[in-house]
């Protein structure tokens, strides 16, 4: 069966069982894209609606993919159009875009410069979010969109969820070959929020707030810089430490591990800068660690993160000795300490005056938040409450 019994229930009067039918988005289909475009294009609708009747309304749109290219279209509409587009209608509309780091596609260029120019083209008046200190990387793909009218009281709820990316092979037919994918899309009214969107408005809100206070407050920018180096420092005197003891001399799994650990935090790092502002530091502080030392991508990072026990089969797998090891660790303890060096004296030194960094696309955005992020944070703070009464 293609139905899944995700048995959701609306509590109204009279109770409703939801099904979800789960979709297959075959190489030669379109489907996907498609109902991602009407979901964008019903959000859309919504919002011109409730603004030209003067509403009170919150619209939010939270898009989280892996990858994405500024290219991918449904009759000739672009997708990320689609979504800048909806921020365009009204200040009271949140696109929140949560993606990966152009610098993890160091090793492939193409990519790289997709990434960065879809990235790019959404932060004008888009929260981007490249990086996070809790996760790996990021692999959600989902959109989610809330239309919560104040003056009508009733919320308009579309998702899709599924295995694309943003890319025309991922969603939709490109001029020859696509993906199989899977994919889930739905769209209903609701009287009230169930704990799933409260959790999911929760994180839009810290996400807003933390990319704002980002360019906003130079405090929390500065703070946010020195919980990384402190990062960094722990890192490199627990490595520095380990590197030269003899338990390890003998020990091929723990000696990998040791070395996977460094590899993180490379990316990890490159990941911070794509993500901070001030292009003008960021961007040539990115290049040249990335021409120094090029970064492991993420998909061979994944692959090669297993439990403990394991560690000693992949490193044989890859050929790698317990010399092959130690050169690699002890290369990335100096790019690493280079990477520490230059965010302490060439970005640290300067957040007193990071606005003297901005490019054109940061200067549009810091005064889309100053006219609107306290406004948005304000309504996200309502919605959570949002709740109609049901006669």
């Amino acid at each position: 069966m293609n139905r899944i019994a995700a048995k959701s229930i609306i509590k109204q009067p009279i109770k409703k069982r939801l099904w979800i039918t789960l979709r297959i988005k075959e190489p030669n289909s379109d489907n996907a894209l498609r109902s991602l475009s009407q979901r964008l294009d019903f959000a859309y609708d919504k919002l011109r609606n409730c603004v030209a009747n003067a509403h009170d309304v919150l619209a939010v749109v939270y898009i989280s993919t892996f990858m994405m290219t500024p290219n991918v279209a449904f009759n000739g509409k672009k997708i990320l159009d689609q979504i800048r587009g909806l921020a365009n209608i009204s200040p009271n509309c949140i696109c929140l875009v949560r993606t990966t780091s152009h610098s993890d596609f160091a090793k492939v260029p193409w990519l790289f410069n997709q990434q960065k120019q879809a990235i790019n083209y959404l932060r004008k008046n888009c929260y981007t979010v490249q990086y996070s200190r809790k996760e790996f990387t990021n692999h959600a793909k989902f959109v989610l969109c809330f239309h919560i009218c104040f003056s009508e009281g009733i919320i308009h709820y579309g998702e899709f969820f599924g295995s694309t990316n943003l890319t025309q092979a991922g969603l939709g037919k490109p001029r020859n070959r696509g993906n199989y994918e899977e994919f889930v899309e739905n769209h209903r009214p609701k009287y009230s929020l169930g704990n799933s969107d409260l959790n999911f408005l929760t994180e839009i809100a810290d996400l807003v707030k933390h990319k704002s206070s980002l360019y906003t407050n130079k405090d929390y920018l500065s703070q946010n810089l020195q919980n990384h180096v402190q990062m960094l420092d722990d890192a490199l005197r627990r490595t520095t430490i380990m590197l030269d003891q003899d338990s390890l001399s003998h020990n091929v799994g723990p000696f990998f591990d040791l070395y996977l650990n460094t590899e993180i935090e490379y990316a990890q790092t490159l990941a911070l800068l794509d993500d901070f502002p001030g292009k003008a530091l960021t961007e040539t502080i990115l290049d040249k660690l990335i021409k120094t030392h090029m970064p492991i991508s993420p998909a061979e990072l994944e692959m090669t993160i297993a439990e403990p026990i394991f560690s000693e089969a992949i490193a044989s797998d890859l050929n790698l000795t317990l010399e092959d090891l130690r050169t690699r660790t002890r290369e990335n303890i100096s790019i690493l300490k280079q990477a520490r060096a230059l965010i302490i004296q060439n970005y640290m030194s300067q957040v007193d005056q990071i606005e003297r960094y901005f490019d054109e696309t940061e200067k549009a955005f810091v005064n889309y938040l100053r006219e609107n992020v306290e406004e948005q944070n304000k309504h996200l703070e309502q919605a959570k409450s949002f709740r109609k009464t049901v006669e």
